[in-house]
């Protein structure tokens, strides 16, 4: 076997903790593009599949809510459909493929934890040393419903704020509707400076929004259809908001599985 050589002043450190130096193998290094790819699953908030390898091929839907590399895990929310029948054990494999268009990610790994994250049930996952290629899509935008408690106001040329329904979100744009005509003021800038969103919690960012496409109604209400980009959050704003977006979508998830249950 050939040993590494040693530089100047390392016989007393060899002497003292052994002749032979630790060596991180390739193998022991995670590809940096791998977690490029686990981050941007995981931001923009893509349901992946997950089967358990060792079971019969049932497959649970479920998100990457957190990857941390220092720690060589992922984290992964419930398993959807939500069933008191699935028992997941530590130590068990899995495989877990993303969703939607384009060329999946697809890994196996398997279960080293079963923990709370945000307070909620979560997995945590060896962290995989490589992966097949990726899928890439836009932000994840969720649907708004009303019971959800998000508002959007938007300033007038002429002073004050106007409410709006928000339509979609993600964390890097919205669609919403206003119930008057506001194409004029958008023409003139394409921007609507300082908007104000809240969240559940009544927690408040003030934002501007680059209008990318806006529709003005006549019939059978009168409104303009507005989609638009988010601009100057703060990163720990950005953040917050990704976190409440989160929150949101698992919200959704649970309540359309226990609508399934009951039907």
């Amino acid at each position: 076997m050939v040993r590494p050589q040693q530089g100047k002043g390392s016989g007393f450190i060899s002497r003292l903790f052994g002749n032979e130096e630790i060596i991180e193998t390739k193998e022991d290094v995670i590809d940096p593009e791998i977690l490029v790819r686990l981050h941007e699953l995981c931001s923009k908030h893509t349901f992946v599949d997950v089967r358990f390898t060792d079971r019969d091929d049932i497959s649970y839907q479920s998100l990457i809510i957190d990857v941390d590399a220092k720690n060589r895990l992922l984290r992964i929310d419930e398993l959807y459909p939500l069933s008191r029948d699935i028992k997941v054990v530590v130590g068990e494999k899995i495989e877990i493929t993303s969703r939607g268009k384009g060329v999946p990610v697809q890994f196996t790994s398997t279960i080293s934890a079963l923990e709370l994250f945000d307070n909620s049930p979560a997995y945590a996952v060896v962290l995989p040393t490589s992966i097949k290629s990726n899928q890439r899509r836009g932000f994840f935008r969720i649907d708004v419903t009303r019971d959800m408690d998000v508002r959007l106001h938007i300033p007038f040329d002429e002073g004050g704020l106007g409410l709006c329904t928000v339509h979609n979100i993600s964390s890097s744009g919205v669609g919403f509707r206003f119930d008057k005509n506001i194409t004029d003021q958008i023409r003139s800038t394409g921007m609507l400076k300082e908007a104000r969103l809240t969240f559940p919690g009544n927690i408040t960012m003030y934002c501007d929004l680059e209008v990318r496409s806006y529709d003005y109604k006549k019939s059978p209400a009168r409104y303009t259809q507005v989609g638009a980009k988010i601009h100057n959050l703060s990163p720990a704003e950005k953040k917050k908001m990704d976190k409440m977006l989160l929150k949101l979508q698992r919200e959704v998830k649970r309540n359309e599985d226990s609508i399934s249950d009951i039907l």
